[in-house]
């Protein structure tokens, strides 16, 4: 016999709005992945690897005031491992989604669901340590790309 339960997660969106274009704000963020790839041609710790992208053409209707998305799979393979070793859930929450939104008047936002905000119903201090650096890298690169001139 089945059990079923709902457990709630909190969720801990973060937006960062920025003027700078879409096709840019794409690219940099891109490279940044791809810059971690390839430095120094070994994988290391802090290394990001895109797991995928789903753009305009396979993403449902869009919302009124955004006229282009795209989602930005992105994994750190040790850092799920380690997540995984303590927190067997984790596989719900990693690897991460980036949404990326071309806004109508020009701008772009970025939103981002923290892994920390998602796991924290299981008070797991280990787990939401590794969570929370994971999360601060991630949002480090947005903010960085957000804030390009």
């Amino acid at each position: 016999m089945a059990i079923e339960y709902v457990l709630r997660t909190a969720l801990e969106r973060h937006i960062i709005s920025t003027r700078r274009h879409f096709t840019d704000v794409i690219r940099d963020i891109r490279a940044e992945i791809e810059a971690r790839e390839t430095t120094g041609g070994q994988v290391d710790r802090l290394t990001l690897a895109r797991c995928g992208e789903v753009g305009p053409d396979r993403a449902p209707a869009l919302a009124p005031g955004v006229s282009r998305l795209v989602r930005l799979v992105l994994d750190r393979p040790s850092t799920t491992a380690e997540l995984a070793r303590t927190l067997p859930d984790v596989g719900l929450y990693c690897p991460v989604s980036i949404l990326v939104q071309q806004i109508t008047d020009g701008g772009t936002r970025l939103s981002y669901d923290s892994v920390a905000g998602a796991i924290a119903v299981h008070r797991d201090e280990a787990a939401t340590a590794v969570a929370q650096s994971f999360d601060t890298e991630i949002l480090e690169l947005l903010r960085r790309v957000a804030d390009r001139d």
